[in-house]
Formats: structure tokens, sequence, C-alpha cells
């Protein structure tokens, strides 16, 4: 028995589905969304990982190439300093040798003045000999 107008009965059934439905969407869509972030947080974890060793990489790379320079300039050094020490060690020999050539050019210059001083005072010896025996027998004569 209707009254003429129909009376609509609310379906529970219906919006209990649709608010069931609504609310495991929302908890799938909070899920996901935490989800993301932790995938985004980890991308960035990732790239900062990367950033630091990147940098580790480069800071490495350039304390070796320093490292290999200042070995070089050393070496160099080293080197530089090997052949100074050759030169001056070549140039001291060099001048003890010139020293030494004239001490031994003064020496025989010694050698041969005292020579020629004694050949001339025999000379003059001799001269003085023959001349006094000259006189000795000039004055005989006489």
């Amino acid at each position: 028995m209707t009254l003429g107008r129909q009376q609509s009965v609310f379906n529970w059934q219906a919006c209990l589905r649709c608010v069931l439905l609504f609310w495991k969407r929302g908890r799938e869509f909070i899920q996901n969304k935490k989800k993301l972030e932790e995938e985004k947080g980890e991308k960035e974890k990732k790239k900062r990982k990367n950033k630091k060793t990147t940098e580790e990489e480069k800071n490495k790379k350039t304390t070796e190439e320093k490292n290999k320079r200042i070995t070089e300039e050393e070496k160099n050094k080293k080197i530089t300093e090997e052949e100074k020490n050759k030169r001056i060690t070549e140039e001291e020999k060099k001048t003890t040798q010139k020293e030494k050539n004239k001490k031994t050019t003064e020496e025989k210059n010694k050698r041969i003045t005292e020579e020629e001083k004694k050949t001339t005072q025999e000379e003059k010896n001799k001269k003085t000999t023959e001349e006094e025996k000259n006189k000795k027998i000039t004055e005989e004569e006489e």
C-alpha cells in the first residue's frame, strides 16, 4: 500500500561500499605518496653520495697530481744541484790543476835559475882561477 508518494529507501549497502572504496583508494594514495617520497629521498641520498665520491675522487686526483709535480720539482732540483756540484768540483779540479802546474813551473824555473847561477859561479870561479894562474905565470916569467 502506497500512499501515492514513493518513499525513498536509503541504501546503506551502497553507501558502505562507496565509503569503503574511497577509504581504500585514499589509503593506497597515501601509501603511494609515501613510497614516492622515500624513493625521492633515496635518489637524493644516492646523488649526494655520488657527488661526495666524485668530489673525493677529484680531490684525490688533484692531490696525486700535486704530489707528482712536487716530486718532479724535487727531482729537478736535485738534478740541478748535482749538476752544480759537478760543475763546481770540475772547476775546483781545474783550478787545483792550474795551481799544481804553476807550482811545478815555478819549481822548474827555480831549478833552472839555480843551475844557471851555479854554472855562472863555476864559470866565474874558472875565470878567476885562470886569471890567477895567468897572473902567477906572468909573475914567474917576470
